[in-house]
């Protein structure tokens, strides 16, 4: 009801009952007149029915609540919910049997009908990835593993051999995404389905009716970079790795029942497992790098992985994994490097005197040592985009140093000559060169701006949670750095998980 005609209704009525104060007579033309007054009061408190429009947030459903009329008010009529639909654009999946029904309920028994489903549109289908039983996992294992987004290779401490025709591996076909429609008629589009697909390669073969890879030779499973699964023949030394080998470049997987002596480079497609030690050699690996006792390479040499290592203790090493790096007991005077993880959870579980790196996280039990000797703990950097990003900080600090240089000579030889035909052909010569040189250092400084603009986009782990927990306790000379912001230990704390305030800039405690 308008509000204007209810003031308006109202006024008069307050004029009623101030005439009644007067005690002003009533003639016979107004014998009705308090029945008048009813009608009017009734008017009044009427209240038009009304209905209510909801669309959920992902515009699948719309739902309806209907409010009955209050007195003289008017309903709701289907032709008004409508109207109302095509005004904000809801045109599928619209059901008008039921709003009908609805709207008839609410005026029959005069009471809300609340929140009812009138309309819904078709959900889009991400689609399901392919996933996979790897039968080579589970022979050790003893368990299947279906989800390739959680293939987990941590288990590396076992030799996993498969045999020649041996089924290493089966698919199992996904579902292919489909479009969904909204209440608005608009189609959803589904997201975008993260699959990482194995493909089978070396020394391996796809079988179509059975839907599975096998193997062609006796060796290791490996998955490389591209999600090619091959089989490697494996190179199995009886004792240590010394001059009657020499230097390795080998396809396959490499068993060392023994040490890896100095002075060697060695570099394996497949996995390393080492008995012994890696004393001062370097080595790499495609896939994992498994030491059961220590990685002593005095500082001279790189022990990498694109996977994981493990090793019982590194000491005087620098040592690099593409995803985690496992310590049971301890690590000192070492760089270590991890895409993902560093984890020092076991026996001991130290980190002393070394620079630990986890994109992802650090995980120990003790950091630092009772002398307050400098343990760097730093995780959500980037350490190679770091290493990166300041020789591109030093390139462009000389080449803006040139460039000022040129420029103040370019000047100086101008502001000699009122008259630049008067020139020697000398000095435009080096004029000629130098204008050059110049244009090419700022071509330069601008190539290297924008590259620091990409390399800031890997540089800290934005897109997750990086931390350090340390669960026992954390020495004096312990520095905390987690993205841009930094920490100094300096009195001797206990079992703290650190996080960082993205917001703020700022390192805060957490809930261990």
């Amino acid at each position: 009801m308008d509000k204007a005609i209810k003031i308006l209704l109202k006024e008069g009525l307050n004029l009623v009952d101030k005439t009644k104060e007067l005690s002003i007579p009533q003639d016979s033309d107004n014998i009705n007149s308090e029945e008048s007054l009813k009608d009017i009061t009734e008017f009044l408190i009427s209240e038009n029915g009304s209905f209510d429009i909801d669309i959920s947030s992902d515009k699948l459903k719309v739902f309806l609540t209907v409010y009955p009329p209050v007195g003289k008010g008017s309903p709701v009529t289907v032709e008004k919910v409508k109207k109302y639909l095509e005004k904000i654009q809801v045109n599928y999946g619209i059901d008008w049997q039921i709003i009908n029904n609805y709207v008839s309920n609410a005026i029959k028994k005069n009471k809300i009908i609340r929140k009812k489903l009138i309309a819904k549109g078709i959900p889009a289908f991400d689609g399901k990835a392919e996933t996979y039983i790897l039968h080579f996992e589970k022979k050790y294992n003893n368990e299947k593993i279906t989800d390739n987004e959680k293939i987990d290779y941590r288990d590396i401490n076992k030799v996993k051999s498969v045999e020649s025709g041996e089924k290493i591996i089966s698919i199992i076909p996904g579902e292919p995404s489909k479009e969904g429609i909204d209440v608005t008629g608009n189609k959803i589009i589904p997201a975008v389905l993260k699959e990482e697909k194995l493909f089978p390669g070396l020394n391996t073969k796809f079988v179509e009716n059975e839907n599975a890879v096998y193997s062609e030779i006796e060796g290791r499973v490996h998955i490389g970079e591209n999600n090619q699964v091959s089989v490697y023949p494996e190179l199995v030394i009886q004792g240590d790795f010394d001059l009657e080998i020499g230097n390795i470049n080998f396809d396959g997987s490499l068993i060392i029942h023994g040490n890896i002596n100095d002075g060697f480079d060695i570099n394996v497609r497949g996995d390393i497992h080492v008995d012994g030690n890696i004393y001062s050699s370097n080595v790499y690996s495609n896939g994992n790098i498994t030491v059961i006792k220590g990685i002593l390479t005095k500082e001279k040499c790189i022990v990498k992985a694109d996977k994981n290592i493990s090793a019982k203790f590194i000491e005087n090493s620098f040592v690099s994994a593409g995803n985690d790096v496992y310590i049971s007991k301890a690590a000192i005077r070492s760089t270590i490097i991890a895409g993902n993880k560093v984890i020092a959870s076991g026996e001991k579980g130290q980190l002393v005197a070394s620079l630990v790196y986890g994109f992802n996280g650090i995980e120990c039990v003790e950091a630092g040592s009772p002398m307050g000797t400098t343990t760097r703990l730093i995780a959500g950097l980037n350490y190679y985009s770091q290493i990166e990003y300041n020789e591109k900080v030093l390139k462009l600090e000389e080449l803006r140093e040139m460039n000022v240089k040129i420029s103040a000579y370019l000047q100086k030889i101008l502001g000699n000559y009122c008259d630049p035909c008067s020139m020697e052909n000398e000095v435009k010569k080096i004029l000629c060169v130098l204008s050059n040189k110049n244009k090419i250092i700022l071509s330069e400084i601008e190539k290297i701006k924008n590259k620091l603009i990409e390399i800031e986009k890997t540089l800290y782990n934005f897109n997750s949670f990086p931390y350090i927990r340390i669960s026992k306790d954390i020495f004096p000379g312990t520095c905390i750095t987690i993205g841009e912001a930094k920490m100094l230990i300096d009195k001797k704390q206990n079992a703290q998980k650190y996080m960082w305030d993205k917001t703020l800039n700022k390192i805060e405690l957490a809930t261990i």
